[in-house]
């Protein structure tokens, strides 16, 4: 395995298809509380539901460091994350050398230290989570430890090859072809990615305009002779009201039979398939994305050896016009038949059962061989606090993965929290897009209602396995609170289990709703739909029903726990003709209340409003100001300008509109 192989890995997705030699493993390394264990005398396991994942309780070096990983060869690093790193400096030793080949503080490992670990596009943060893609291989082991002040948190990934592989172990500097192969991975990426990343020999191409009629559907491809789709673009005209992409990938799914087989080894919606789920999102990923004008592709790569059937269905009871392309590659049934089959199948998570295994939620069970290579999820967060049977103080995005590969009974890969396995960290409000990973639309943040979707490929960093694959992600929070889908994407041999099947339209819709609200003179500050909020801010809903000296209408209030002044949240309101409107607003005061300005569509109304009182109490009715408004949607923003010199704090409430 040459330094170059590795650089391939990162952008190959023809390589996905292929099984992996028995012996090689992916596997993770990481700041899991280590108080989660499995007790094999009992075949129980205890406190599975530890949080506190800082990586303080990592096993410590003679000389004080801590061990986040300690591998035996021959395999390769090919994933740092952190949410925290800092000044502190991380040692990686290779092979058994008493000097380390990387010493440098934690933080430059991410985007700031010298040569590769300054390539942008493989050293980065994201979402306030820090990541590094730059393969760091090794022939017999490699140690890595962190020192003094290094920060918390951490997620290694690794490759473990066979024992009989021969690789080329890491070495600061790299050769100049070495950094050259990793030179080209971080243009490609840089160029956007919305290009297939290889041209194959012989394609065939198929483009078309075509209605899929309410119930029915429209073939894309279909074939009886041996290939792989190596591309799919799908684009939906004539939307144009807000809400009319989301009811649109919902409506219709994606299907794929191949070989002849009467069950599809791809059901999905095509939000889900194309994992935008939460309607026309722009971002790019290796192998899947959505462009600005909504056009989605995938690069996925399908073989099949007896031919293929794909169709795109309609459950809906409107006909939607769409543009779509695909793109074929011949094979030999020869080679076609040594290929595993791709899978993809939507399904909600169970919430989990209340046993020693809680609160582990199982998105993806299959068996047979094959390549786990990623998830899309979608979050609906329909109450925003915690859950008080469950857990009522953390927020939906603590749950750890962990991945049980071949009957293993303590899982290869156990994290440090969902969104970390998604690569960023804390609940951000930003959108982000990388070639392995994004958040293409959030309009609710760690606890706020709303909506979020997450996206995690794994190329490079596929996980193979010989007879059996489990994945989980901790579920803290009943259904109601947190309500969870997924899409997953695997390869799987011909004689593999694939539990999953379709799912009517009204169980694929029920668990979320639009960030669209209807028509309305009347607004409960805590249904407000959020459009977005600044850092990691707990935007959420507050019981109000402790504080006995007022009344709130519906016992509740919006409250925006902010930092300092410039934080904001905006919401949509929805007003449905045109007119001059006159708004008012009812707000809470207390002791640790800011003062704020509102605004609508970017136009200041009212004045300052100063919410500092000594005790919880609620406004009278404000008068904001007037203001002319068109029919439909437009942004209602609250922006915090300071705080009276008598106040603790920042905070907002807001009891209704």
């Amino acid at each position: 395995v040459a330094y170059a192989d590795l650089a391939v890995r990162m952008v190959d997705l023809e390589g996905l298809a292929a099984a992996a030699p028995a012996g090689e493993t992916c596997s993770e390394s990481s700041a899991y509380n280590k108080a989660s264990k499995y007790d094999a005398e009992t075949d129980t396991y205890v406190d599975w539901d530890a949080n506190w994942d800082e990586g303080l309780d990592a096993p410590r070096s003679a000389d004080g460091g801590y061990v986040i990983a300690d591998l035996t060869g021959p395999g390769s690093i090919v994933r740092i994350w952190s949410a925290d790193p800092r000044q502190g400096h991380i040692k990686v030793f290779i092979d058994g050398d008493e000097v380390p080949e990387i010493d440098m503080p934690f933080i430059d490992l991410f985007g700031t230290g010298p040569a590769p670990f300054d390539l942008p596009e493989l050293c980065y943060e994201a979402g306030r989570g820090k990541n590094c893609y730059v393969p760091i291989p090794y022939s017999e082991s490699c140690k890595v430890i962190l020192y003094d002040d290094w920060g918390k948190f951490y997620q290694v990934n690794y490759i473990s090859f066979p024992e009989d592989r021969k690789v080329e172990p890491f070495g600061m500097p790299l050769t100049a072809a070495q950094q050259e192969s990793l030179q080209a991975v971080n243009d490609y990426f840089a160029s956007g990615i919305g290009t297939a990343p290889k041209a194959y020999a012989g394609v065939r191409a198929e483009e078309k305009t075509v209605t899929v009629p309410a119930g029915g559907k429209v073939k894309l491809l279909e074939t009886d002779q041996p290939g792989a789709v190596t591309g799919l673009t799908v684009k939906i005209n004539g939307l144009s009201e807000p809400g009319a992409d989301w009811d649109a990938l919902a409506a219709m799914t994606l299907s794929a039979y191949w070989d002849g087989d009467e069950e599809p080894a791809v059901w999905s919606t095509l939000g889900g398939f194309f994992a935008s789920s939460t309607g026309a999102n722009a971002y790019s990923s290796l192998p899947l994305g959505v462009s600005e004008d909504g056009e989605m592709y995938s690069y996925w790569y399908m073989p099949y050896a007896d031919g293929a059937v794909l169709e795109i269905g309609n459950d809906g009871d409107i006909p939607y016009e769409i543009a779509y392309s695909v793109t074929s590659a011949p094979l030999t049934k020869a080679e076609a038949a040594g290929k595993l089959r791709f899978h993809a199948k939507w399904n909600r998570a169970a919430d989990p059962e209340k046993n020693d295994r809680w609160p582990d939620a199982c998105f993806l069970s299959t068996t047979g061989t094959g390549r786990y290579v990623g998830t899309s999820l979608h979050v609906y967060k329909e109450i925003g606090t915690g859950d008080p049977a469950y857990q009522p103080d953390w927020w939906w995005g603590e749950g750890d993965e962990k991945f049980f590969v071949d009957g293993e009974k303590f899982p290869s890969w156990f994290g440090t929290g969902c969104e970390d396995y998604f690569g960023y960290a804390w609940g951000t409000w930003q959108t982000f897009s990388r070639p392995y990973h994004s958040q293409p639309f959030t309009n609710g943040g760690m606890y706020g209602v709303g909506n979020r979707l997450n996206n995690r490929f794994h190329i490079v960093d596929s996980v193979p396995f010989q007879a059996s694959f489990e994945a989980n992600l901790e579920k803290y929070h009943r259904d109601g609170y947190a309500n969870w889908a997924f899409t997953s994407f695997w390869y799987l041999d011909r004689d593999g289990t694939d539990p999953y099947g379709p799912v009517s339209l009204s169980d694929r819709t029920a668990y979320y709703k639009q960030p669209y609200p209807e028509a309305a003179s009347f607004i409960e500050g805590e249904d407000l739909s959020i459009i977005e909020s600044t850092g990691m801010l707990k935007a959420e809903t507050q019981d109000m029903r402790p504080f006995p000296a007022d009344t709130w209408s519906g016992d509740s209030q919006f409250i925006l726990k902010a930092y300092g002044a410039g934080d904001y949240v905006k919401f949509w309101i929805n007003v449905p003709e045109r007119g001059e409107y006159r708004l008012t607003a009812r707000f809470t005061k207390a002791g640790d209340f800011g003062t704020v300005q509102h605004a609508i569509d970017g136009q200041a109304i009212g004045g300052q409003v100063d919410l500092y009182d000594p005790t919880v109490r609620r406004t009278d009715e404000l008068e904001l100001g007037s203001i002319v408004l068109t029919p439909g949607l437009h942004e209602f923003t609250a922006k915090i300008t300071g705080k009276n010199n008598a106040s603790s704090g920042y905070f907002y409430g807001l009891d209704y509109i």
